[in-house]
Parts: structure tokens; sequence; C-alpha cells
């Protein structure tokens, strides 16, 4: 297991496990729906299932992506076949996660003609066969079924070094590798890894023979780092396009930001995450403006929970412009970015509950409107009389 390159990385890799896990949080949390995040990961999958076809097969031409990437489909033979395998493949996973290494090694590449393997264990799914494994990946693979002292994405990392050189570093026609450490990071993390483009990193980076393990080791930890951080303020850009950021007052953008930077994790109890009124505006932007309370329904059962919110010490008042806000308290952020900086710290409200729930109730007056007078139209009269003419 590659014991002389483990304890250089071990700080690294807890490093970049914290970030997927950060990453991962954000997207599972990130309060807008499917039919948005959808298309986001699907068009990034489709970049990286065009990256993996160049990878695998080196018929392929780089040079017809730009094409691929605009269109729906891929009008070269090689290219449509590849990734409309890697994106079927995908399709699999989950029914592969109790499956040991052999059996996801024959049946993660996805093919029309594959042969389902009879399986004694009632309560599994069935394993679809569609290449035999090699005696020396399977001696591989029964060295890994010992206990590791580190942690499953160290292991993760190491154990695909350790397949790669049995290949002689050399990607060509070994699809099984790239499939099964995407499903091996699904397992970790989820879906969020399906925006992490490492196929196109192997393809300018990694696909050398001639090259220092462990600096490509050190290489990719940081190539991943930095992935997920530009994956984070994608994300970010996404959510503030849905909030409508840019029309926000400064007090509700410091919320919203304060929201994201914490992932979504407000510290509120599930008693209150589980209301749907809060979920549609607190819990979803960081705080609760006076248009999200024009609907009366939205409104009776919203103040309820904000009272109790307000008891518990979780929301805050800010005015701005003759018109009060009620924000997530960030004296909760102990460890955020915001304590980090004195001069967007929120100062002691003189603000009361009350304030805010007669802005919401208030009903302006109607103004008194004065009616001018309407004078009576003359019409004047003609002494001298006219004659009508016919012809």
């Amino acid at each position: 297991m590659l014991k002389h390159y483990t304890p250089t990385f071990t700080s690294d890799v807890l490093k970049l496990e914290k970030s997927f896990l950060e990453l991962s949080k954000i997207l599972n949390k990130l309060p807008i729906g499917d039919s948005f995040k959808k298309p986001y990961l699907d068009k990034h999958l489709k970049e990286k299932s065009a990256w993996y076809a160049c990878l695998v097969n080196t018929n392929i031409d780089i040079l017809l992506l730009p094409e691929f990437f605009e269109s729906k489909q891929a009008r070269n033979i090689l290219l449509k076949k590849e990734t409309e395998q890697y994106l079927k493949s995908f399709e699999l996973f989950s029914s592969l996660s109790s499956k040991n290494y052999q059996e996801v090694y024959e049946s993660i590449l996805f093919a029309e003609d594959a042969q389902t393997l009879v399986s004694f264990d009632l309560f599994s799914s069935q394993v679809v066969k569609t290449e035999s494994c090699p005696k020396n990946l399977i001696d591989l693979f029964s060295e890994w079924q010992n206990n590791s002292v580190y942690s499953e994405l160290e292991n993760l990392i190491y154990q695909f070094v350790e397949w790669h050189e049995t290949y002689q570093y050399s990607f060509s026609n070994h699809r099984q590798l790239i499939l099964w450490f995407n499903f091996k990071l699904w397992r970790l993390f989820g879906s969020v890894v399906f925006k992490i483009n490492f196929e196109k990193y192997f393809y300018h980076h990694w696909n050398r023979e001639s090259r220092d393990t462990k600096q490509s080791i050190k290489d990719f930890i940081a190539f991943l780092y930095q992935a997920i951080e530009d994956s984070k303020i994608e994300l970010r850009d996404l959510y503030r396009q849905h909030i409508q950021f840019e029309k926000l007052k400064p007090s509700q953008k410091l919320a919203s930001n304060y929201l994201f930077e914490r992932a979504f994790e407000t510290g509120i109890s599930n008693s209150f995450t589980q209301q749907v009124t809060l979920n549609k505006t607190l819990l979803k932007k960081g705080f609760v403006a006076h248009d999200d309370l024009k609907n009366n329904a939205d409104s009776e059962k919203l103040m309820p929970l904000i009272e109790k919110l307000w008891e518990l010490n979780l929301v805050y008042l800010y005015q701005e412009v003759n018109e009060i806000t009620l924000c997530l308290l960030p004296v909760k952020n102990t460890q955020g970015k915001l304590n980090q900086y004195t001069n967007i710290e929120l100062p002691k409200s003189h603000l009361k509950l009350t304030d805010f729930v007669l802005q919401v109730i208030r009903i302006e007056e109607p103004k008194e409107v004065k009616l001018l007078p309407i004078q009576p139209i003359q019409i004047a009269e003609s002494s001298e009389k006219r004659k009508v003419f016919f012809g």
C-alpha cells in the first residue's frame, strides 16, 4: 500500500476530505429545485464523459470536443459510443454498493450484451458481468481487503495509484479504473463528485510513464482541492442568481452570505427546519423581508415561528431605509469568516420584535381624494337662422 508515501500526504488528504464533505453538504442543502441542480450536474458530467473518451480511446481527437459540448450528442461514432457507455455505467453505481472489488470490476462497465451472474444472496442486487477480472488485479484486490490505518479517501488515492501502476501508467482501454474511481468517490461524497473533472486532469498531467509518482500524488491532491474551491464559487453564484442577490439590501446580502458560508447549517432544531414557510424564507435566504409576508396565509403561519426564534435569540432585526429585515444571528458562527472582520459586525439593535410585526400588519390609510367641481357645459345659441341646402 505505498507505505513509503503515506506519511507525506495524510494531513493533505484530511484537509481534502473536509473540503469534499463541505461541498457535498452545500450541494445537498442548496435551496434550489432539482430542475436547476440536474442541468448543472448533467453539463459537467457530459464534459467528464468527453475527456474520459479521449483518455481511454486514443483514436478520439480532442479537437472534436468543442462541437460535442455545444451539441446534444456526438456526430463522431467513437466519441458517441464511449460517452454513452460512460454515462450509462454511472447509472449502475447504486446497484454496486454492496459488491467487492472483483465484482465491481466485472460489472461496472455498461454493455448491451451483458450476462447476469447467478447470485445466491437474496438480499443483494444481481451483478451484471461485462468483463472478467484479470488474475493480477484479483491478487491486488485481495491485498486491499486487509484493514488499513488510513482514511477511506487516502486509501482510495493510493489504491488508484497502485492499480494504475499495473498498466504502466496508461489509461488506454482501461475503462474500469476510471469508472471505479468515480464510483468510490461517489460512495464517499455523493453526486457532487460528478462536478470534478479529473478525467481532463489525467489527460493533460497524468498520462505519462516518466513522471515522479510522489509528486504526481501531491499535484493531484492539489488539483482536487482547487477544483472543490472552484465548485463552491460556482454553486455560490448559482445560489445568488436564484435569490436575486444583486437586488438585496446590504444586511440581506450579509445574511445570505452567512447562510451559504455555513453550508446552510443554521443551528436551528428540526422542529423549525421542517416548516415550509421557514424553508421558503429564513432558511433559504437567511432573512425575512416585508415582501416575503405579503401573502396573508404565509404571514399567519410564519409569525408564531419567528416569535419562538426571537425568544431563543436565533434571529436579529436590522433597519435600512425605513424597512426592517429579520436575519439569522451570525453570533452562532464561531469559526466562520464573518467573525474575522470587525467592520461587518452587526451593532446592538434597539429594535423589538413588535417593530417588525407592526411593519408586517401595517395597513396604509387611504389618502383623501379631492374632487374638482365639474363645471356645467354651456352650449352657445346663435340668433341667426340658416337655411339647409340639399342640392
